[in-house]
């Protein structure tokens, strides 16, 4: 795992060494254990390396001896020694033991296809020196950040954002038009980010720049689709199935040099990871969790539980509201836009902990995706009154537009984290805006357009809950919780691989019959039915079937009156240099402050999202567009 950077002049003029060093040296934190770069002409490369497999050879960039051409790689492949033997037996030579040669090599064999070929998590760049171009591509599930920025003058990639920020500060202007969705969703939806210029490389894409930094063309590989149920297999079959390819992803995904472990939440998920992690192992790994002054939010009881019941060692850590004094170094130096999950701060110091002790780590991330485990599903999954559509003076036009709306307004309640009605209260936008947002004619959002427009018609092609799923895998799931697991191991050079998601599983859950998922119940729709299933041979029906539980700090108690977060947004709105007039309503924000509502889950998340948007913007001092 690694950080990489690429720069392309586009005034014929040699690339700077020294501007090439400092950028790379801006993620020294993702590599500790090595740096490199390469350079020809208007093109450079420069790699940060944290060295998972083969230490003493896999340095970058990585030049072919029998071709010149050069790759700049963050992830790992798991399946590199199934292809390095098919390549070899098509006449490849390979001069290392690292799967970066083997990526290599594969593109120089199948191209552009070669991403088809891989299983992993992967941000890669190639300079084709024969056909004078750059092919960059990113993983199936955008598991690994690549950012890109286009300018008159140059064209540049990174891992992460700040290391796009450097060059070029007068051309830098912020986006006002993504505002909206960052405080629904708390972050910003790909492929856009907070900067004009500045893109994320969309999950399951490819594309290619050449040498004179104008861009080829880029395409979409692979889309995260749910399809209806399809061949024979019976109730017994379908569970043999998924623990088998559960098994072997997990099994794959213990590929490594370094000693590593696990996170353990004691939730259903990591649980099941720590399970089939030490039945493949043949012994216990070490445990590492987060905990919480206060009961309501402290999982450590569970993870404890489960350490026990599996003979795991378990190390733990409890967070305070001290770790808000984190956000003004994350905020800037790592997401380098506005990005709310107040989960970061706890995930950073769990990447912490574990970092101390080992070098890799597996998690369970994506179950939730995967298996239609989240409590909005069942929000979602509730029928919308349709009164209207049998109103005989409704035109056809206003019907559409209805369902169109109300599917839309209730996708975004259950997928985000403010309520509709107190977001309007710290936001300046107006309703009008807000459909105008959800509906935008921005061609950087036209996936999201497309897939509002067609919201009332999931159920036809195939269910709610798939929908939801799939706007999980498009959206939430790379945007939100997998950058947030990125950025916070990456500062303390550890590596987080997701065994949920994973290319051969997800070629089974996505036809998987939806009664495995979810069932029913008279407290509503209960989900990840097989998984718990499956955690039930080991554990107690208390343990398997408690209330699921979010990982999230106390943000109520730290927003309440005199408490940091509170004393922090108050200074802050007196002391911040930012123009807010005509972008929020901060007298809204005063006025919750000095009464806030702590049973009000979204109203301390709209102030949480507040006051990171003012870190960003008074340290970035950008102007609005």
């Amino acid at each position: 795992m690694c950080g990489i950077y690429g720069f392309i002049r586009k005034d014929a003029a040699d690339i700077n060494e020294h501007e090439l060093l400092a950028a790379t040296d801006s993620l020294a934190h993702r590599g500790p254990d090595g740096m490199g770069h390469w350079k020809a002409g208007t093109v450079g490369f420069g790699h940060r390396r944290l060295a998972i497999i083969d230490p003493e050879t896999g340095n970058q960039p990585l030049v072919a001896q029998d071709t010149g051409n050069v790759i700049n790689y963050n992830g790992e492949l798991y399946n590199f020694k199934e292809l390095r033997a098919e390549l070899e037996s098509m006449g490849h030579r390979f001069y290392t033991s690292c799967d970066t040669e083997v990526v290599l090599r594969s593109y120089e064999q199948w191209g552009a296809d070669c991403v088809k070929h891989f299983r992993g998590m992967f941000a890669f760049a190639v300079a084709d020196v024969k056909r004078r171009r750059v092919f960059l591509a990113r993983d199936h599930f955008g598991i690994k950040p690549l950012y890109y920025r286009q300018t008159s003058r140059s064209f540049a990639f990174a891992s992460e954002l700040p290391a796009l920020t450097r060059h070029e500060r007068d051309a830098l202007k912020a986006r006002a038009d993504v505002l909206p969705w960052y405080f629904r969703l708390h972050y910003i939806p790909s492929p856009a980010t907070i900067y004009t210029g500045i893109w994320k490389l969309e999950p399951g894409h490819f594309m290619e720049v050449s040498f004179s930094g104008e861009e080829i063309r880029k395409e979409r590989y692979f889309e995260p689709k749910f399809h209806r149920s399809s061949g024979n297999l019976d109730l017994r079959q379908w569970h043999e199935e998924i623990e088998a390819t559960l098994k072997d992803s997990i099994k794959a995904h213990l590929v490594a040099d370094v000693p590593f472990g696990v996170l353990l939440s004691g939730g259903i998920d990591s649980t099941l990871v720590t399970a089939y992690m030490a039945e493949a192992l043949g012994k216990p790994v070490t445990a590492f969790t987060i905990g919480f002054e206060s009961e309501e939010h402290d999982e450590i009881p569970y993870a404890l539980q489960a350490a026990q019941t599996l003979g795991t060692e378990l190390v733990s850590e409890v967070v305070t509201e001290a770790s808000l004094s984190l956000l003004p170094d994350l905020i800037q130096n790592h997401f380098g836009e506005p990005f709310a999950d107040a989960s970061a701060l706890p995930t950073w110091y769990l990447a912490r902990m574990a970092g101390n002790h080992v070098r890799m780590v597996l998690s369970g991330d994506g179950g939730d995706e995967s298996f239609a485990g989240y409590y909005r599903y069942a929000v979602w999954h509730r029928h919308l009154p349709l009164g209207f559509l049998r109103d005989p003076l409704a035109t056809p036009i206003q019907k559409l537009r209805y369902m169109v709306v109300r599917n839309v307004r209730a996708m975004l309640n259950g997928f985000s984290y403010n309520d509709y009605n107190e977001w309007q209260q710290v936001s300046a936008f107006s309703e009008d805006e807000d459909i105008a947002a959800l509906l935008p004619n921005a061609s950087w959002n036209s996936g999201l357009r497309a897939a509002s427009l067609k919201a009332h018609l999931a159920a036809k092609r195939n269910t709610r809950i798939a929908y939801a799923q799939e706007m999980d895998f498009r959206y939430y799931l790379p945007d939100c919780i997998l950058q947030k697991v990125d950025r916070a191991s990456m500062c303390h050079g550890l590596e987080v691989r997701v065994p949920f998601i994973d290319v051969k599983l997800f070629e089974l859950i996505s036809r998987m019959p939806e009664y495995l998922k979810t069932e029913k119940t008279a407290h509503g729709l209960n989900g990840k039915l097989i998984l718990k299933k499956l955690l039930s041979k080991r554990f107690s029906h208390a343990f398997v079937h408690r209330a699921k539980q979010a990982f999230h700090p106390p943000r109520e108690s730290w927003f309440s009156s005199g408490r940091l977060g509170n004393v922090m947004l108050n200074d802050m709105l007196r002391s911040s240099s930012v123009r807010l007039s005509g972008l929020l309503n901060s007298k809204a924000v005063e006025k919750m402050l000095a009464a806030p509502n702590s049973d009000s889950q979204s109203q301390v998340s709209a102030l949480y999202a507040m006051l990171v948007f003012i870190i960003w913007a008074d340290h970035s001092q950008v102007d609005f567009v």
